[in-house]
Parts: structure tokens; sequence; C-alpha cells
């Protein structure tokens, strides 16, 4: 009992997050996380052989050679899981989804610690954790079959480390938490790697003088700890080059080289654009579950958890402010975060501009390749907490970040609770579109009515990567050509490749009647949205039927509807969702009325 009151703060939110693994392990199928039939198809290599497939390794499921280009740690882990599975004869591949459930309890137990060691409040502990879980990707990747936990363990070591060393605990105990996380970054993730740089260059520039001072200190035995984690990793990455011709080896080609050949003439994002369009996909990918099923989500949810991470840089520049005014080292913890993030952020973003300029491929631009500093957000909290003194900062925030950290047990459970709350039918897939959707042009989307309410339609937009302020209209026409309902939206509140709701409330429908969507706009061109649509045709025709490319090309979804675009028929469907009311039908009442 006394255990659980020490120690309450980690026992709930650990509770809380195999809650939520529980839900997106059970209600996701195996490959629709990032890249998770590549991962899987690595850790059946090693299973196999020993090692991952730099030369021939297959993607899980397909007949295509893998495209991932990561060191094999994770992999070399999961494949030992694999085997002991395989010794108990038990064949089900999505149980490997339970080591990273293992790997990120490590790493809220490490950050549980390095709180610990600033903080002694439970519920300023408990919320700082809370803010980790929140963040949907988070959980969503400790209950997928990924490298990314792994790599965000070893960050999280990374950050213990230097707490310690503000609290001037031995050399040693520093020592070996700093080599262990930065062992797991180098030999999991590149990106993982140049987080860990960053933070200890700027924790170096700080401390340079005071870090010689502990180096002298170093033992003997310290010192063999050093040497054998750089020959480890110099070892690895020299015999990975030796025979594979690269550091990052894959079987085939990168991504942004099929992209090259595929689209020559792609778009080359200008610098701001492609600021733009970097800001609008991290904060989305930072918001939701991608990868999951699609879900219609709360707005709620993404309102609080916006709240609370925008919360981060001010606190950041708070506790450095009151750091510095009262003497305390502790401030350059703070600053040291935040500095290293931006100077990631920095790197990181050169590198995939430079990048879609030579090859167009826009890069993959998605929150996760930053989780490395997840832990560091979660210490900025509680030192924040612990020093706020004023009540109602510290009760609005605690608010914001509880509701938003229960709230996310709604998407870990939407496709089990789907059904009661709203379901939708459509069309979701999309490879190409038709240009903007400027003043005069119309987009056209038929659809059979599969229930006799409708509550509202989503369709796939894009904003070419700016704002625009024109306004869009979509309207459900009946098979006389009569409008039934009308609505309309400012495209400034439309986030880039992402779905866009259109609420009608409750328009009742003839079941098994054909009804058409019709979206117009007032935009002109440069101010304008454009509506995505499937065609079936591969993304990259020049390896249709062989070993290469990302995947088969898939077949056209048939809804047995019918896309126009400006009156004219296109071989291709919209994407887009109807949704009904799901168990309640309003349309009934409003029938009978």
């Amino acid at each position: 009992m006394n255990t659980f009151i020490k120690n309450r703060a980690l026992i709930l939110v650990i509770f809380l997050f195999y809650i939520l693994c529980f839900g997106y392990y059970s209600g996701t199928d195996l490959g629709l996380f990032p890249d998770e039939n590549q991962h899987l198809g690595y850790v059946i290599d090693v299973t196999n052989h020993g090692f991952p497939d730099y030369v021939r390794g297959m993607s899980y499921g397909t007949n295509k050679l893998n495209y991932l280009q990561h060191p094999a740690l994770y992999y070399l882990v999961a494949g030992a899981v694999e085997k002991f599975l395989d010794l108990l004869n038990i064949s089900d591949f999505k149980l490997i989804r339970l080591v990273n459930v293992v790997i990120s309890s490590l790493t809220l137990l490490t950050v549980y610690f390095s709180l610990k060691k600033l903080i002694s409040n439970q519920f300023v502990i408990f919320t700082s954790l809370l803010l980790i879980i929140s963040i949907p990707m988070f959980v969503a990747l400790s209950s997928s079959i990924s490298n990314d936990p792994l790599m965000i363990l070893g960050s999280a070591l990374i950050f213990h480390a230097l707490i310690l060393y503000y609290h001037n605990s031995s050399t040693s105990k520093i020592l070996y938490l700093l080599l262990s996380g930065g062992l797991i970054v180098s030999l999991t993730k590149a990106t993982g790697a140049l987080s860990v740089l960053c933070i200890l260059a700027v924790f170096i520039v700080f401390e340079n003088k005071k870090i010689l001072d502990r180096i002298r200190s170093l033992n003997k035995k310290n010192y063999s700890f050093i040497a054998l984690s750089l020959a480890i990793i110099i070892i690895y990455y020299l015999s990975i080059h030796m025979t594979f011709g690269a550091f990052f080896p894959a079987p085939q080609k990168d991504p942004s080289d099929w992209y090259l050949e595929t689209y020559p003439n792609a778009h080359r994002y200008s610098l701001l654009d492609h600021m733009s369009a970097f800001y609008q996909s991290n904060i989305r990918t930072l918001l939701i579950p991608y990868g999951h099923k699609s879900f219609d989500d709360l707005q709620l949810r993404e309102t609080m958890l916006s709240f609370s991470l925008v919360l981060i840089p001010f606190f950041s520049i708070y506790i450095t402010h009151l750091g510095i005014k009262k003497k305390s080292n502790m401030w350059q913890l703070s600053f040291i975060s935040l500095f290293s993030f931006l100077i990631f952020i920095t790197f990181y973003f050169i590198t995939i501009h430079r990048l879609n300029i030579r090859t167009g491929y826009p890069g993959a631009m998605q929150a996760r390749y930053f989780f490395a500093f997840l832990p560091a957000f979660s210490i900025i909290y509680g030192m924040a907490y612990q020093n706020i003194k004023n009540q109602l900062v510290l009760g609005l925030s605690s608010v914001i970040v509880i509701t938003a950290g229960l709230l996310s047990i709604y998407p870990a459970f939407y496709p089990a609770v789907s059904p009661l709350i709203s379901s939708y039918y459509g069309q979701s897939k999309s490879d190409t579109f038709y240009g903007e959707l400027t003043k005069g042009r119309k987009f056209e989307q038929t659809f059979i009515a599969k229930s006799s309410c409708l509550n509202s339609v989503e369709l796939n937009l894009a904003t070419f990567a700016r704002t625009n302020n024109s306004n869009v209209i979509l309207e459900i026409m009946n098979n006389k050509n009569k409008s039934v309902a009308k609505e309309k939206v400012n495209s400034r509140q439309l986030i880039d490749n992402s779905w866009a709701a259109f609420s009608f409330g409750y328009i009742p429908l003839t079941k098994g009647e054909e009804y058409r969507l019709k979206l117009t706009s007032d935009g002109s061109s440069g101010n304008a949205i454009t509506w995505y649509s499937f065609s079936g045709k591969s993304d990259y025709p020049m390896y249709v039927g062989t070993i290469y490319g990302p995947a088969d090309p898939q077949k056209l979804t048939k809804t047995s509807g019918k896309a126009f675009v400006d009156g004219m028929p296109v071989n291709a469907e919209f994407s887009f969702r109807i949704y009904n009311s799901g168990w309640k039908n309003p349309c009934k009442k409003m029938a009978s009325h």
C-alpha cells in the first residue's frame, strides 16, 4: 500500500497507458500502422537468418522489396522475441507488438524517475507523464511493430543522465546512462541519433569546463566502457558499409528516387510554402493517430491536446527566466531541451527541402520523427508546474492536460464504439486530383444511400499547402437534380491533405436511391482547394509487375458511384465519407412530425 501511495502517479499512468494500448492493439489490423509490414519483414528476416536482409528482404505479406533504411537493433530485439514465440509454437505475428508495449513502459518509468528527481508532488508528476500518453501517436506506435519506441527510450535515458548531472550524481552513473541511450539511438534510427547529437552538442557548449573536470575524474573502468560503446557503433557501421555499400542500406532505391522517376516535373516548394506545409503536417500528425483506422475525431480532444502542446515553449521560457533569476543551473535543462529541438527541426527541414528541390519528393513530414523530445516535453511540464505559484494557471493547465489524456481513450477504442456513435460508407482512398476548384468549376460524385438518415459528409481535400480564404460549397442533390441539403465552409478553416467535415444535422434520404455530392467554390487561381480522387493507377507505373515499388497497384474500390469533373465523367471516384446516425435514427422522428 505504501508503495502505491509513493508511486501512484506512475501506477495510474501505466494503467491508463495499458488501456490505450489494448484499444489500439485489438482494434487495428496488422500492417495498418506506419511501415508496419516493412518493419515486420525485417523482424522475420532476423528469425530466419539472424539479421535484416538489406539485399533481398521483402515487406511482410507482399512480393515487394523492403524500402526501410534503419539500423538493426530493434529488429534484433523483436526477432529474438519472435524466435522465443516459435519455441512455444505461437505463430501470431501481431504479438510482436507487445515488445513495444514493454519498451514504452520502460520509457515512462525512466521519465517518472527523472521527474521524481525534480518534483515531490505526485499529482504534478502524474500530469506531466499524462502529457506523453495523451499524444495518440506515441501510444499507437507503442502498440505497433516499429522502431520508434526504442528510439524514444534511448532519448529518455539521455535526458535522465542530464538531470542526474545537474543533481551532481556520480560521474559513472551519468556516463553509463549516456552511453546506453547513445548506443540505443545510434543503432535504432538516424533521426533519433540526430536528436541526441543536437541535445549533447548544446549541453557540451554550456558545460564544457565542468565536463572537462568530470572527464579528468574518470577511471579505467569508465574509459573501457566508453571505448567499448564507440567500438560497437564504429564496427557496426563499418561492417554494414563494407557489406552493403552504404551506412543505411535498403534492398531498393529510396522513395524519393521513385518519385523523381515517376514525376520528373513535380512541383517544387518555395521555401516559405514548404515551411508552411511542414508546419501543418507536423501539427496534424501530432494530434491524430495516423495509420490507425479512419475515425470521426472529437474536436474537443484535438483542442485540449493543442493547448497542452502550445504551453510547452511558454513553460520552457518561464523556467529558463526563473532559473537565471534564482541563479540555479536547472534552467539550463529547459533551455537545452528547447534549443536542441529547434536545431533538430531546422536540420531536418533543410534536409527534406533540399530533397524536394532535387527530386520533387515532399519529404516525410510526420511528427514521430521528433518524438525523441517527448521525454523533454514532459520534464519541462513538471519543472513549470513545480514552480508556478498562480493557482489559476496551474488549475487551468492541469484541467487541459487531464482532459486531453482522458479523451485520448476515444481514438484508441473508436473501431469498437464507432457503430454506436456514427458509421460511414464511401470511398476513402486517393491517388490523384483534377486541379484547383476555382469559380465556375464543379466536382461531383454520385452515391447510393445506404441508410435513411444522413448526418454529415467528409471530403478528402487539399489546400496546396497554403492558407486560402475562398468559400467551398457542398450540395447534396437527389435524382431529380434538386438540392436536399447545402453547407458552406471557408477554406481558411481547412487543413491540407485532410478530411473536411460538412455537417448537415440530420437529412432524411431514401435508402437505395442515388444521390450526388456537388462541390463548388468561389475561389480564384492561387486561392482555391482541390478534392482528392482515386483512380486505382499505380503511383509508380514503371515498377508494375516487378519486385520494386511500395506496393502492388490497388484496384478501384467500387461504391456504385460515378465522378464528374466540370460535367464530364472521369475514370475515378472522389474520396468521400457519408456518415449516418449510428444506432439512433432521428430522421424517423423528424418524418413522423
